[in-house]
């Protein structure tokens, strides 16, 4: 852009597909209209630094630069100014100096980010959002962004002037493609989707073989493509395919391939080429005032004449331009040229000194070759003496291995006899667990006939107590008697004594005697 050259940029694909978020960005990213001015921006301030630099060295001029936009929005063939105040409708034309316009549209001078991103959020904001009965009229909408570079440079006292165009294109939704146009222009209108079928019928027209010419006149979003596609601009094209959408995507695809098979012709726009085009641009809108007053209205035969001059005068233009620009390269090639035998005389020095160098180089690689023929035989023989080693080693091996062999059929044989002990012993841990279950059965009826036993002995040893109890009761009792039979008997001697004297009361003491024993048996009893 700051060579003069001019930029576009087309998103086209089906609604939905992506086109405006790529251009316009989204809440926290931005899209490749503000990511292309941060660094056109940026390039002027660089460019700004390096004239100014070079104004100190006394070999810069002075370097001034204009940023200017328009935003548009395209409905139904109708143009909004998105930047006016209310939003009027405008015309697209074509001028004199600057090629495809847009009549009347208010042009907003930008010095920085920040303020162009406020006029294209207010443009925005101000794109329709209304319906009609064929859906969203945003469908059918085209927005063209255009922002203009003017660049004036003092060189010797002299203005040098370049004047460049980038140009950002949102297209209309292009699912109506599918459907035949003449169909589409009776149901819809004639005017609701020109915009994409004249984008169609030019794109295939650019496309073709045989044929070179196409008509930008028949909508006004095609007028503003006169310059971008297959004109005086570097077009970049942005086809956006939309997810689980197979034949918009074929359909987009084959839009593709038919773009890039047209071509077009940038020039670097200064002063001189400006003059020039305004001078062919007169000459054509002659041409069409003078097919309107004839009585024409620029279409059929006419415009197709017209169309085909303005085509030989773009050429003539162009190849006065390829002439110019080819004595610059031969000059610049001659100078290259001069440089290069330059360059050559001193390779050519630097050659010889490196043949010495490789010289001495030969002779040191071929001593070095020697050393290494010595050093290989070196190692052949220490490989035949490896290799007589490992033959010694395989045949120790050899043998160790038929040993290991010896020793893994005893092992198997010792492991065949462990494994019949095994069984054996086995079958009689078996045998000891049935025993094992006899004697604790056994076991368990003992203890409970023990237990009974115990009961019992408990019980013979109460009944024991109580007889050792009784025996004691019985002892103390016969005491007690014995102890009275000695008082009787004490009382019986001192009745004899009493009874001495008196023999005569003899019957009546052996009377008292008989009853003192009978009362002291029944006591014993």
């Amino acid at each position: 852009i700051l060579q003069g050259i001019n930029f576009g940029l087309i998103a086209v694909g089906a609604t939905g597909a992506g086109k405006t978020f790529s251009l316009e960005g989204g809440k926290s990213e931005n899209g490749l209209a503000t990511l292309f001015i941060q660094g056109l921006f940026t390039a002027i301030a660089n460019k700004q630094a390096q004239i100014a630099a070079l104004d100190k060295k006394g070999g810069g001029g002075g370097y001034t630069c204009t940023v200017r936009m328009q935003f548009v929005e395209i409905v139904d063939e109708e143009v909004t100014d998105l930047l006016g105040k209310t939003s009027e409708h405008v015309n697209t034309g074509l001028d004199e100096w600057e090629g495809p316009i847009i009549e009347n549209a208010e042009r907003k001078a930008i010095t920085n980010e920040q303020q162009f991103m406020e006029y294209y959020a207010a443009g925005i904001q101000n794109r329709t959002n209304l319906a009609n009965e064929f859906g969203k009229l945003s469908d059918k909408a085209a927005a063209v962004l255009s922002v203009e570079v003017i660049q004036m440079t003092n060189v010797n006292d002299e203005n040098q002037v370049s004047v460049s165009k980038v140009t950002f294109f949102d297209m209309p939704g292009d699912e109506v493609l599918f459907q035949d146009p003449e169909t589409l222009r009776i149901k819809q209108g004639s005017t609701l989707n020109q915009g994409i079928l004249s984008l169609q019928s030019i794109i295939n027209d650019l496309s073709s073989e045989t044929k070179e010419l196409a008509i930008y006149d028949s909508s006004q979003l095609t007028t503003l493509c006169r310059d971008v596609i297959g004109g005086n601009a570097v077009c970049l094209a942005l086809f956006n395919m939309q997810y689980d959408d197979p034949n918009g995507s074929d359909r987009t695809i084959k839009l593709l391939k038919q773009t890039r098979m047209i071509a077009n012709f940038p020039i670097v726009n200064d002063s001189l080429l400006i003059n020039l085009l305004r001078k062919y641009r007169l000459e054509v809108m002659y041409l069409r005032q003078h097919l309107l007053g004839a009585g024409t209205d620029g279409s059929g035969g006419n415009q197709l004449k017209f169309g085909e001059l303005e085509k030989r005068m773009l050429d003539e233009n162009i190849e006065m331009l390829k002439f110019s620009d080819e004595k610059k390269m031969v000059t610049g090639r001659m100078q290259d040229l001069r440089n290069k035998y330059n360059t050559l005389v001193k390779q050519k020095a630097e050659v010889q000194r490196q043949l010495l160098t490789s010289e001495e180089e030969k002779v040191n690689i071929s001593k070095a070759l020697l050393e290494f023929k010595i050093a290989h035989t070196k190692l052949q023989e220490q490989l035949q003496s490896s290799q007589y080693e490992v033959q010694a080693k395989a045949v120790g091996e050899e043998a160790d291995a038929l040993e290991l062999q010896l020793k893994q059929e005893k092992a198997e044989k010792t492991i065949a006899d462990l494994q019949e002990q095994l069984t054996k012993t086995l079958e009689d841990y078996q045998e000891m667990q049935i025993e094992f279950a006899a004697l604790k059965k056994n076991y368990l009826n003992t203890s409970q006939n023990l237990e009974e036993q115990k009961k019992k002995n408990e019980e013979v040893g109460l009944e024991l107590i109580n007889l050792i109890n009784e025996n004691k009761a019985l002892s103390s009792d016969t005491t007690s008697i014995s102890k009275k039979h000695g008082t009787v008997h004490s009382e019986y001697e001192k009745n004899n004594q009493e009874a001495e004297p008196t023999r005569g009361g003899n019957s009546k003491i052996k009377g008292r005697a008989c009853q003192g024993r009978i009362g002291s048996r029944e006591s014993q009893k």
